[in-house]
């Protein structure tokens, strides 16, 4: 049957056959038998030649497939197994195989060609559609032929493969001899080698595989050769290499090949236990051993042991089988072998050599010192010598004889190891015993000749020492007769004679030397010559007599003959006294000698040390010419001091020497006027380089002056030194140059701090008329300030072409022009001063605004979008206004106001914003009130509609008016519940009241847990705040029993009510009433209220209502100045907090208090009493005339000589702090304008209760005493230590915290949170010691609860690294103390690390540093960028470390602490910033 691929190949033949079939399939009929039969031979015919083709097609085919199984099995590897290859015949012998192999398969191949070429011949003429099945089959035939080389290459790597790696079952045969040798590479050190190498072995083998591939390169594609078409597909060889099974098994003989690399160099390491044999230098180690100067038994020893070396090399494995590899070890047993001989032949040579050596240095010892002992001596230096070497042989006997055993043994080991010995050294070794034993006897010899000898020399010696001693008396006697000692001789004779003297003298030493030298050999102690030894004494003391005084008459000579006024004094006299003191020294040590020449070279020294203050009275360089002429009126002579010929002889000729002490006065007095002299040239060299500091001011050409440091130092030290030349009484010649430099200092004075007031004032000036707007409301200033800034500039430009400060400041007209130029400024400031006040007079609240900010808030009316950032200082809490343009014009309106914390609130009607700036803040305020009346007004109302609602009408409406809505419908609730139990009798309604105020609570305190927006989270707390206290005040009420609205528990609380007839909120408290202020206060919280703090309000609202101020008093944390401000928040008062200071004036103080009474706000001053004395005597003028106006009820009145308005609402507070060190006694008047209000220690218990309740928690009465237990212990119990704080305000910060980690941990119970929060805020400040003692006490408070335990596995996996990266040792102090640090960091915004030196506070913020730098490296969300702003205050003063405000010209320098935390402030958020 033929294949559908094969019957297309013979579609034609068979349509053609078919053809011929047809006519008997439809005409033709059994009948027709003659034509029948023709048909049927006929078609047979053509079926049997159809046949035949397909038969020889068939046949081909079988041809071709047999080929390819030819070719598959005709492998171009062959490995019979029996086989060893030395060196590199393997790669030769497979190469010969591979290139027979291919020329079978070429031919394979082309035969196969051959045959489908032939098969080709009955097709070629066929149609497109037949050629197109042919080239199938070529394809298919090429498939075949590609599969055929494939397995060819295959099985061959596969047979490469099994003889590396044998197959699985059996150790491969070996494949390769590979030696095994010591490879020399000389100069470098003898290396344990393979050979082949087994990188060339690698190659060889590796290399098969390419070798393959390019064995079957040469075989093209059948389509390419038949069809001539081109063949889109990779040559045959880049197939086969391709293969996924052919690179498995060309991987698996490469992992051969490395496996059994590594056994073979396995087996290496078994050789280097013989590694030092070849490895070590044999010159070089035997000059070491030959200095070591070995015993003759380690010669012995290391001899033998090179021998064993050899014979347990030789008794290694030769040959050995590594699974395909056939060591052969002979080469390298051969190599250790010849190593070892090498060695005993290196050892035995030195050996023999040192033996050798050391017999002759003996033998040459003996001779030559035999010969010398024995000769006898004909003088003294030759017995000296015979008598010292005599006793240094006998000396050395016993060690010579110590020599002679060593060297027989020397030569015994030569003979042992059969070493070669020359034969004199022979025949030395044997004459050597018998060479001592004659040597010995030729010592005993030597002494007896030396005896005689010896004698024979020692009575001469003795009569040549007498014949010495009468010299040396005769030579003494003769210095001490004819010496030198008398000053007739001249310097130059006396030296010459004792020169001469001295030669005598060394000649007479020589001979003494020698002589006792000889008497030595004797043994005979000849002492040293008295005589000679006195003369030489003599000798020196003389001489130093002599050149002393030739020295001074050498110095006389060469003043005496140069001119006077080249003389230098200071020199002459230290040589004059130098002299002397010699000269005096010698006389007191020679005063027993008598010699004339001492006294007569002295006498003439001391005479010139008298001349000698003259001489330098008259050389003093300060000696002007009056002082000379002063001189000449003493002597009553003329002279030229000046001329060459006056000489120091001349002093004496003109008898200067008898008006010694005059002229010494004189001399004196020019010193001191030469000191003055001095002084005012370097006063004038200074101003000659003294400049001022002139710089650019902004960029329209004018200059400043910056710096007068200098210049004021430099004033100041001239003017003091000037006044001390003024008292001297040296000054007369002076006295009118110092007068003129007074003059000039003073000048430069006046003109610089008037230039620095100028300055200061026009800078302040420039800044304020640069607005168009102020210089069109005030035209006349403005062109007065024109004038002035011309001549500034004038000015100014002048100093910058000479800013010499003596030339600058002299200019003709300069300071009258400065006066002149302040006096304007000056009349400017104060119409400046009024044009401020009648705008404040128009706003009022621009009282509470500086100079500066209002004069910017004024320069921008025109521009309504620049003073937002001033609102927040005008109003409590608007932060700023929702502004839009009207229209296309440029005219502005405010539809609303936002508050600090982003609230908005919508006016009721916009507010057009035009026309000056204090205009349309006068609109604006009116606007906020009115709007929040009306916000008020509806919210009450939606508050009745919605009262079981609360939870979606807090939602609606702004936190103020929520408040202010809830107080007056709880107060409308209250009184109707008091009214129906006292008309019924029972109390019942005010515990029903109870129940439900407690319900409406615990949904606000539900909602608190949930997810709220920052300004509903504001809102609802500060609300749950004041409703927990109305909740309070009902069960007083109903524990009290008070139903009456009368009664005084009622009447005392502060109640607010919405009077239907003025349609206003009221708020009422005793018997005083107050109106709803309506200033917005946004959200800014809400104080708890503890019975201290009602009290403190109803003193509070008495005070206002006697038309009085309030004063509470208290400690610190007593809650003085934020009760004031929360009663003003109830009330609807802006409340201005103004913090006192020693340096607030009565002006400062009269401003702030125009301001509240014209405002209508309140005013809390802390800190009253740091204010000074007379400063409040004044204040308390002004604050009665405030409280008298209300008083009468008044609404304009006068206040500090101006008439203005007066609104009732205004109210004085003042806060006291008691105690303090620098505080002052308010004056009796001032404390009678205020009641006072001690303010005691709060209730912590209640301001805990009322925290936890607003942050969501429940049971809060229990956890809050438990909190305010803890934190009382806590100060009774633990250390006292100055980072403690357990206050008030540390426990509102632990509260706060546990509200942030309740909302973060909602699945942790409240006291879980509770405690969390605890150790959090408190372990880490504590002391090791107090830790335990805190934990007990929590564990007491919170018994069976156990703290949640957080993971910090990557953090401390993390933290454990870095630490050992900077070298430190992990310990679980260290890792504690690090995340408490990242803790305390994660919850304050700053932290202080507090401990003695070296307990590891600055290695703590490094190690989490480096973490959380780690940390955010590898990704980790919880990891930063850290990076560091060290700083050490106190290396710097306070203005260098937080800036400081130069007063003379108005310049800020920006401190290190400002610049560092702006730096660190501007950076990217997501990084940390440490400033350590």
């Amino acid at each position: 049957m033929l294949s559908p691929e094969e019957r297309g190949l013979f579609k034609e033949r068979i349509r053609y056959l078919d053809r011929k079939i047809q006519p008997g399939l439809k005409k033709l009929h059994w009948s027709l038998k003659g034509a029948s039969a023709a048909f049927i031979s006929e078609c047979r015919l053509h079926a049997s030649k159809v046949q035949t083709i397909v038969n020889e097609y068939k046949a081909a085919t079988l041809a071709i497939a047999r080929r390819a199984q030819q070719m598959s099995e005709a492998l171009l590897v062959q490995i019979t197994g029996k086989r060893v290859y030395n060196d590199l015949e393997f790669e030769e012998d497979q190469k010969e195989h591979r290139e027979s192999i291919q020329k079978k398969l070429i031919n394979f191949y082309e035969d196969s060609i051959a045959v489908m070429r032939q098969t080709y011949e009955v097709f070629k003429n066929d149609g497109p559609e037949v050629q197109q099945y042919w080239y199938n089959y070529t394809i298919k035939m090429n498939k075949m032929m590609e599969d055929a080389l494939r397995l060819n290459v295959k099985w061959s790597l596969m047979e490469l493969s099994k003889a590396i790696n044998g197959d699985g079952k059996t150790s491969p045969n070996p494949l390769f001899r590979v030696k095994v040798i010591l490879q020399d590479n000389y100069p470098q050190t003898p290396q344990v080698e393979f050979s082949p190498t087994l990188v060339q072995l690698a190659n060889m083998v590796n290399d098969i595989s390419t070798h393959l591939i390019a064995s079957i390169a040469v075989f093209r594609h059948l389509p390419e050769i038949l069809v001539r078409r081109k063949f889109a597909r990779d040559p045959i060889a880049t197939l086969v290499e391709r293969d996924e099974d052919i690179k498995k098994i060309q991987s698996q003989i490469s992992s051969g090949m490395q496996s059994n690399a590594a056994l073979l160099q396995g087996y290496l390491k078994t050789w280097d236990v013989y590694r030092e044999i070849w490895e070590v230098n044999k010159d070089a180690f035997i000059n070491r051993y030959r200095h070591l100067n070995p015993m003759v038994s380690s010669f012995d020893a290391d001899t033998a042991r090179y021998m064993e070396v050899a014979n347990n090399a030789q008794k290694e494995e030769t040959v050995l089988s590594i699974q395909f590899v056939l060591l052969d070890c002979s080469h390298l047993k051969a190599a250790v072998v010849q190593h070892c001989i090498e060695w005993q032949n290196k050892l035995t040579h030195l050996l023999n050599e040192m033996a050798s050596s050391r017999l002759w240095e003996l033998h040459t010892y003996l001779q030559d010192n035999a010969a010398d002992v024995s000769r006898p001596p004909q003088t003294l230096e030759e017995l000296s010598r015979s008598l010292q070497l005599h006793e240094t042989l006998q000396n050395e006997l016993p060690k010579i004889e110590a020599q002679i055993p060593p060297i027989h043994e020397q030569f015994a080991i030569l003979e042992k190891y059969e070493v070669a010995v020359e034969e004199e050294v022979l025949q030395l070794l044997g004459d050597l015993n018998s060479e001592w034993l004659a040597f010995q006897q030729c010592i005993l010899d030597s002494e007896v000749m030396l005896k005689k000898h010896k004698e024979k020399f020692k009575t001469s010696l003795i009569h040549c020492a007498d014949d010495l001693k009468k010299k040396a008396q005769s030579l003494l006697q003769d210095f001490g007769t004819n010496g030198p000692f008398t000053s007739a001789l001249s310097a130059d004779a006396a030296l010459d004679q004792i020169a001469a003297m001295r030669q005598l003298l060394a000649k007479l030493k020589e001979e003494e030397n020698t002589l006792r030298s000889n008497l030595g050999i004797f043994k005979i102690d000849q002492p040293a010559s008295k005589d000679l030894q006195k003369l030489e004494r003599e000798l020196d003391y003389i001489q130093q007599v002599w050149e002393i005084t030739k020295e001074w008459e050498d110095h006389w000579n060469e003043w005496k003959n140069v001119s006077f006024k080249t003389l230098k004094t200071e020199v002459m006299e230290n040589t004059a006294f130098a002299l002397f003191r010699q000269l005096n020294k010698l006389s007191k040590e020679l005063k027993d000698r008598n010699w004339e020449i001492i006294e007569t070279s002295k006498s003439k020294i001391e005479q010139f040390k008298r001349t000698m203050p003259l001489i330098t009275d008259l050389r003093n360089p300060a000696l002007r010419e009056r002082h000379w002429d002063q001189v000449k009126d003493l002597v009553l002579r003329t002279f030229d001091q000046d001329a060459e010929d006056f000489r120091l002889e001349n002093i004496i000729e003109l008898g200067l020497d008898k008006h010694v002490v005059k002229i010494g006065e004189i001399s004196a007095s020019a010193t001191k006027e030469l000191a003055i002299e001095q002084a005012l040239i370097n006063i004038a060299k200074t101003w000659e380089t003294t400049s001022l500091d002139i710089v650019p001011y902004k960029d329209k050409g004018h200059h400043r002056i910056r710096g007068t440091e200098d210049v004021f130092q430099a004033l100041e030290d001239n003017q003091v030194a000037l006044s001390t030349m003024k008292a001297s009484r040296f000054v007369k010649p002076f006295e009118k140059e110092v007068d003129r430099w007074e003059r000039c200092l003073s000048l430069i004075l006046e003109v610089i701090e008037m230039l620095l007031v100028v300055q200061r004032q026009w800078m302040y000036m420039e800044n304020i008329f640069l607005g168009e707007d102020i210089r069109k409301q005030l035209p006349s200033e403005s062109a007065s300030f024109d004038q002035i800034n011309s001549s500034w500039k004038t000015i100014m430009d002048r100093f910058v072409k000479d800013n010499n400060a003596l030339r600058a400041t002299h200019f003709p007209g300069l300071l009258d022009r400065l006066v002149e130029m302040n006096a304007s400024l000056d009349e400017i400031q104060k119409s400046l001063d009024m044009y401020l006040e009648t705008k404040r007079h128009i706003f009022p609240r621009f009282y509470f605004l500086s100079n500066d900010d209002l004069l910017e808030v004024l320069g921008q009316s025109r521009n309504p979008e620049a003073v937002q950032p001033h609102l927040k200082k005008c109003f409590d809490n608007i932060k700023c206004l929702k502004m839009q343009k009207i229209g296309l014009t440029n005219r502005f309106e405010a539809l609303g106001m936002f508050s600090l914390d982003g609230e908005y609130v919508d006016f009721t009607h916009s507010v057009l914003l035009e026309g000056p700036v204090e205009e349309w803040l006068c609109d604006v305020e009116p606007a906020m009130r009115w709007t929040l009346r009306e916000v008020l007004k509806n919210c009450r109302l939606a508050l009745k509609k919605m009262l079981t609602k609360r939870d979606k009408w807090v939602k609606e409406w702004p936190g103020q008016m929520v408040i202010t809505a809830s107080q007056i419908q709880w107060t409308a609730d209250v009184s109707k519940c008091l009214v129906t139990c006292k008309d019924r009798g029972d109390k019942k309604y005010l515990k029903t009241m109870k129940k439900k105020q407690v319900s409406m609570l615990n949904k606000y305190s539900e909602a608190i847990r949930g997810n709220l927006t920052k300004i509903m989270r504001l809102k609802i707390v500060a609300l749950v705040t004041v409703e927990v206290h109305a909740r309070d005040v009902i069960e007083r009420l109903y524990k009290s029993g008070f139903i009456d609205v009368t009664s005084f528990e009622w009447l005392s609380q502060l109640r607010l009510y919405w009077e239907k007839d003025l349609d206003d909120c009221v708020i009422r408290q005793t018997n005083t009433q107050f109106a709803y202020g309506y200033e917005y206060l946004g959200n800014s919280g809400r104080l708890v209220i503890t019975p201290l703090t009602d009290r403190c309000y109803m003193t509070l609202t008495t005070a206002l209502h006697l038309h009085r101020g309030g004063s509470p008093k208290g400690p610190a944390g007593t809650g003085k100045t934020e009760t004031v401000k929360d009663l003003g928040k109830a009330l609807g008062m802006y409340v201005i907090v103004v913090n006192c200071s020693e340096g607030l004036d009565y002006k400062s103080m009269g401003r702030m208090y125009s301001g509240l009474a014209q405002t209508g706000a309140w005013g809390c001053f802390d800190e009253f009493n740091r204010i000074n004395i007379e400063v409040l005597s004044v204040v308390a003028q002004q604050i009665l005339s405030i409280l008298s106006a209300l008083a009468a009820s008044m609404t304009r009145f006068t206040f500090e000589g101006h008439e203005i308005n007066l609104v009732w609402s205004c109210g004085i507070f003042i806060t006291m702090n008691p105690g303090y060190a620098g505080r002052t006694e308010l004056p009796d008047n001032l404390k009678s304008m205020f009641r006072p209000i001690s303010m005691v220690v709060p209730d912590s218990t209640l301001i805990a209760e009322i925290i936890l309740f607003g942050e969501g928690f429940n049971n809060c009465k229990v956890l809050a005493k438990k909190v305010y237990t803890l934190y009382s212990l806590a100060v009774q119990q633990l250390s006292k230590q100055d980072h403690y704080d357990f206050g008030l305000r540390a426990l509102t910060s632990l509260l706060r915290y546990a509200g942030k980690k309740r909302r973060v941990r909602p699945d942790l119970t409240d006291e879980e949170v509770l405690l969390m929060a605890m150790k959090d805020m408190n372990i880490a400040k504590l002391t090791s010691s107090d830790v335990p003692l805190f934990n007990a006490i929590i564990q007491d408070l919170f018994p069976g609860i156990e703290c949640p335990v957080i993971d910090y596995g990557k953090i401390k996996e993390v933290l454990e690294q870095e630490l050992r990266k900077m070298g430190l040792q992990v310990i679980p102090f260290t890792i504690t103390k690090v995340i408490q640090l990242y803790e305390t960091k994660n919850s304050r915004h700053s932290s202080m690390i507090v401990g003695n030196t070296g307990s590891g506070k600055t290695v703590t913020w490094r190690a989490l540093q480096a973490t959380l730098c780690s940390l955010h490296k590898s990704g980790d969300p919880t990891g930063n960028i850290v990076r560091e702003f060290p700083l050490n205050p106190k290396a710097v003063s306070l203005g260098e470390l937080y800036g400081e405000y130069d007063l003379n010209t108005n310049e800020w320098t920006d401190g290190i602490l400002s610049s560092v935390m702006r730096t660190a402030c501007a950076e990217n958020e997501l990084e940390l910033r440490l400033l350590p």
